[in-house]
């Protein structure tokens, strides 16, 4: 006899399901603002008094809400992506872990792109790019696992 029934996801992948949504939904909202930022805000110009002038660049975070908030999430995104690895390397499923390496290191590419564009005085659109591409490749990445993971919760059993 076949049976319908439907395997509940183990509470591992149902927590990857709900990080890897959350964190898609602050990658948007991360790309938004940073397509904002590059085409309205204002950065102050750049006095270079030393190898990376600290004063600068809290300068131009508060001078900036939109650029402070632009920073604040790209953190919160980056250890949303180490939560997520840790959940994947838990759940054991290699699909899961790859996907999760490869969008840890598009975050860490954006990211690093972002404090090179800071550290060039906003001057260095490659800088800006970088983050761009960087962003993009993590929402492919999470869209990916967020596919893999939907469709391994869809699966019947059959005892």
């Amino acid at each position: 006899m076949v049976s319908g029934t439907h395997v509940s996801p183990r509470p591992e992948t149902a927590v990857l399901y709900s990080t890897t949504v959350a964190q898609l939904a602050l990658l948007i909202i991360q790309l938004v603002l940073g397509f904002w930022l590059a085409l309205f805000a204002v950065f102050p110009p750049y006095r270079q008094t030393a190898p990376f002038s600290m004063w600068y660049m809290m300068n131009s975070m508060f001078g900036i809400p939109a650029l402070a908030l632009h920073m604040w999430l790209g953190m919160v995104i980056t250890l949303v992506s180490v939560m997520i690895l840790i959940v994947s390397l838990l759940s054991g499923r290699t699909s899961y872990i790859v996907m999760s390496v490869v969008a840890m290191a598009a975050i860490l590419f954006a990211g690093t792109g972002g404090m090179g564009f800071v550290w060039s005085g906003f001057g260095n659109d490659a800088f800006s790019f970088i983050m761009a591409i960087g962003a993009l490749a993590a929402v492919v990445a999470y869209s990916i696992q967020f596919g893999s993971i939907s469709a391994s919760a869809g699966k019947k059993a059959i005892p």
